[in-house]
């Protein structure tokens, strides 16, 4: 174990200067110092862990914060190959790594202690942030990251709001990537599995000039077949799906694949011992298959009306109030859907949409509709780090960020374009950030003080077909956001074992939104929706009002906290803690409008109290945290008719529990674990809001427990053999916020286990599965009550791999 070289007054042991630049500047994972530390001492200890959540480098264990920290190792024997993946082991966080009617892997919808975000609309901020090396990721979609080469993964639970800032009202996840060599190096490995599963992933450090100038590139690459397929509907039958305006066109057999290129570069100056600067950039590929979505069941709404144009006689038809809408040739395609099935013509007849679509097959579908997800994505960051003298640092992070996306999914994955989904985005942003640490009276005070400055702008236009082409939204929104901060943030050593930590952050944001929503059939205006009620008189496929929407958001957040060490291994706390998440406009109109609707910004209050120990030689470390969240206004997205639509719908309390351990039992044996209990209930709602008292909170379960077990067995050639199994368990999961009982996920056991062997000579063979006993439950899913129908998205199969790697 490292052995620790100074302590402060407050009783917590942290490196020195020297040890520090060492361990996170120095080449080396901190991790990969402090294995080899153990193996010289001779000492079994668990691995310890440097994390930067409050802005200076510590080890977890002092920090007095709920924190779930995952090494590479830890990811690579559980099997992980995305962010989204370490939501199984990590108490009260839900992440799935799609969202309703999106058809995209690349959607982030992550939720910590019951709040979070699941929609991926531009107008909706996430509840959880999302950094690397420090840059914020402000969209959802783009957010499934590759765990390519990384030093650790942190997830903060709680409201981080103000060290973090705005949209880390649930927490943060911080994902910290390995830094350059000091030596010539190279690690990689090749993953071979089920549905066709190749995975090729590298990274070589290469110095340029020894101690001054070090470089790295990583890559990977990431293909596999869909599990899922998209069949044809047998029978001879007429069909306009694909054929409505898309952003492209593309239709796969088979859903549920992944075809993803990474490629990151690092370029390192340490100008001298004081002043270190940090070129990074990183570029993404998708290209890839939808998500698939079956129909789970149908429900009165306008299906019903498109049933009744096509087996309704055309003359008869146009007597009726439908008359109009069902004998006038739609948008687009063209021709007119009356009396089409008893027009003696066999070759125009359609699918009639009811139950008689519910196939029961989870992993076949039918879609008529475009399905894929497309997207590029790049980014750039400079990043200073300075030491103004022994007892001050000052750091800066400059980054840029680039996402275009367009993606498609047939949500009720039938041949009828009932609930065909596709979008198209563009999104770029620039922030910089500028932090000063410092240590002061004797080193009794740790602080921090901070700028923060982001500026965003995109568009999301958004091309769902409903009910065979009797409603076509063409929706083009454009957005540009403005967030300034400061911060600041001090910890106090009143003696060598209590302190005092507080903290303070001012936020203000501009948001700009100019929506354009029309419907190329003017269905509302076929169906006698009055002229006057239209935005625009002379144009009745304009739905949205044509006007340049403005809004400013202010915030001031809090924190406090107490922490006592009770030994030099334990540590005990309690802490206030507030976030933020300011508002915005509901863009999605299926029917004329004539001003954007508003919804405000959503706030949290965390009452929190923990203690974190570690026992019998550092053989055992514990942490437990319980806490209480006063959340209020919360912004929930619900159907209001054909519209999902965004609204301030409750007030609510949280309170829970997490208690993690890890535990060496032997020099061979290690077990971990966790169990996370949360009780969120809605204290008072909003009028009209579809909510009700006794629903579930979205993508928030009651329990939540792991279980990890490691046995190495020394051959005498000393060369190793890896025995690794884990459980994760989550209890009954609502997709949906109106708790629709078909998009429920019944509680579910997932199993995974792998061997692997390594050899002295540094290469490795393991053989693993996910997912062993084959769970399949629903992750994602729609309710769209206006059409009527409820479509579903279920987990992935069981599936194995084998992976080599090498190392020199």
């Amino acid at each position: 174990m490292i052995q620790f070289n100074k302590r402060n007054t407050s009783g917590k042991s942290y490196l020195n200067r020297a040890r520090l630049k060492t361990l996170i500047l120095g080449g080396t994972s901190s991790l990969a110092v402090m294995m080899s530390a153990h193996a010289a001492y001779g000492q079994m200890v668990l691995e310890e862990i440097t994390v930067t959540a409050q802005k200076r480098a510590e080890n977890v264990q002092d920090v007095p914060i709920a924190i779930t920290a995952f090494s590479a190792t830890s990811m690579t024997k559980k099997g992980l190959t995305n962010i989204s993946q370490i939501g199984d082991f990590t108490p009260n966080v839900e992440i799935d790594s799609t969202s309703s009617f999106s058809g995209s892997t690349q959607v982030l919808s992550a939720f910590v202690r019951g709040i979070g975000q699941a929609d991926f609309a531009f107008n909706l901020d996430p509840g959880v942030g999302v950094y690397v090396d420090g840059v914020y990721y402000a969209r959802t979609f783009g957010a499934v990251l590759d765990l390519l080469d990384l030093e650790r993964v942190e997830v903060l639970k709680g409201p981080q709001g103000t060290l973090f800032g705005r949209n880390t009202i649930g927490g943060a996840i911080s994902i910290i990537t390995r830094r350059p060599g000091e030596e010539f190096g190279f690690k990689g490995d090749v993953t071979m599995g089920r549905f066709n599963r190749l995975d090729i992933r590298g990274a070589v450090d290469i110095p340029l000039i020894e101690d001054k100038l070090l470089s790295q590139i990583s890559f990977s690459s990431k293909t596999r077949d869909g599990y899922h397929e998209n069949a044809q509907w047998p029978g001879q039958f007429r069909t306009d799906a694909g054929k409505f305006t898309l952003p492209d066109r593309e239709f796969n057999t088979s859903a549920g694949g992944e075809n993803t290129q990474n490629i990151r570069g690092k370029l390192e100056w340490r100008a001298d011992d004081d002043l270190t600067f940090t070129l990074a950039g990183d570029y993404t590929n998708v290209n890839e298959e939808a998500t698939p979505s079956i129909l789970l069941a149908t429900n009165p709404g306008l299906k019903d009306v498109y049933n009744a144009c096509i087996t309704t006689p055309a003359v008869i038809i146009a007597t009726t109030p439908l008359g109009g809408l069902c004998t006038t040739p739609r948008a687009v395609v063209g021709g007119a859907l009356a009396g089409v099935n008893v027009d003696g013509d066999p070759a125009n007849d359609r699918l009639v949409f009811d139950d008689s679509l519910i196939t029961g097959e989870i992993d076949r579908s039918y879609p008529g509709g475009a399905n894929y997800s497309k997207a590029k994505a790049f980014g750039i960051s400079l990043t200073t780090d300075w030491d103004i003298r022994d007892d001050m640092s000052l750091k800066s992070i400059t980054a840029y960020r680039d996402l275009t996306a367009t993606f498609a999914q047939d949500v009720d994955g039938t041949p009828i374009a009932m609930g065909d989904h596709a979008f198209n985005t563009n999104q770029w942003q620039v922030s910089q950030e500028l932090q000063l640490t410092g240590t002061s009276l004797n080193d009794s005070l740790e602080w921090v003080l901070g700028l923060y400055a982001f500026h965003e702008e995109g568009d999301l236009t958004d091309f769902p077909t409903f009910a065979g082409g009797l409603l076509q939204i063409v929706g083009p929104n454009q957005f540009n956001t403005e967030a300034y901060a400061g911060f600041a943030h001090a910890e106090y050593a009143v003696t060598e074992k209590f302190s005092i930590t507080v903290g303070t952050r001012y936020t203000i944001e501009n948001k700009q939104f100019f929506g354009a929503q029309r419907d190329l059939n003017s269905l509302a205006f076929q169906l006698g929706f009055p002229l006057a009620l239209h935005p625009d008189t002379s144009d009745t496929t304009l739905y949205f009002p044509g006007t340049l929407n403005k809004r400013t958001f202010n915030n001031l957040s809090f924190k406090a906290g107490i922490d006592y060490a009770l030994t030099d291994d334990s540590l005990a706390y309690a802490s206030f803690s507030q976030g933020y998440k300011s508002g915005g406009w509901t863009t999605r109109a299926t029917v004329p409008i004539l001003s954007a609707p508003e919804f405000n910004e959503e706030t949290a209050a965390t009452y929190e109290v923990g203690l974190k120990g570690q026992y019998f030689d550092h053989r055992l470390q514990t942490n437990i945290a319980a806490f209480f969240t006063k959340y209020d206004d919360l912004q929930v997205t619900v159907q209001d008719g054909i519209s999902p639509v965004t609204e301030n719908a409750a007030t609510s309390e949280i309170k829970g529990v997490e208690f993690e351990f890890q535990s060496l039992l032997s020099e061979n044996l290690e077990i971990n674990g966790s169990i996370g209990y949360i009780d969120a209930k809605y204290t008072s709602l909003n009028p009209g809001t579809a909510l009700a008292k006794n629903f579930l909170f979205l993508n928030t379960p009651k329990w939540s427990l792991s279980l990890t077990g490691e046995y190495t067995v020394p051959l005498k050639n000393g060369n190793s053999i890896l025995f690794h199994v884990d459980w994760a368990y989550k209890s009954r999961v609502a997709n949906d916020a109106e708790n629709t009982p078909e998009l429920m996920a019944d509680p579910v056991n997932l199993v995974s286990a792998m061997i692997r062997y390594e050899a002295e000579e540094g290469w490795y063979l393991s053989l693993g599965g996910r997912n062993l006993i084959d769970e399949r439950y629903i992750v994602s899913g729609q309710n769209q009550s206006g059409i009527g129908y409820i479509g579903g998205t279920y987990s992935r199969p069981r599936e194995w791999y084998m992976t080599f790697g090498y190392q020199f």
